[in-house]
């Protein structure tokens, strides 16, 4: 089994359109997989300390409580398991942990549309 963590962070500037954070996992496998999350994708704000506080305190309680959920993943696709929409100066922030539970290896990815 093998594990990832990603603490994400990402902020539209002032005078811009709406954008969104997406977190995505692919399997490019010829099987499927399956994976344990653990995520505290937050709202979108503009206190850039705030947000990363309080998306660590959320993500250090879950992890301590061993929360989070089973995600199933078919052969050749994908599961996006956040897409935040931020606006003009607006930021977005959190943590997603991934635990491989049975399959071969995955590709995560963040991207910003």
């Amino acid at each position: 089994m093998r594990s990832v963590r990603l603490n994400y962070y990402h902020e539209n500037g002032a005078g811009q359109p709406p954008r969104a954070l997406v977190i995505r996992v692919d399997n490019k496998n010829d099987e499927p997989a399956f994976i344990h999350v653990l995520d505290t994708p937050l709202t979108p704000s503009k206190d850039e300390m705030g947000t990363g506080q309080r998306a660590t305190l959320l993500f250090l309680t879950r992890k301590k409580a061993n929360l989070g959920y089973i995600v199933s993943i078919p052969p050749k696709n994908h599961v996006t398991l956040s897409r935040q929409v931020m606006n003009a100066g607006e930021l977005v922030t959190g943590f997603v942990e991934i635990l491989e539970l049975q399959g071969r290896p995955l590709q995560l990815t963040a991207l910003a549309e």
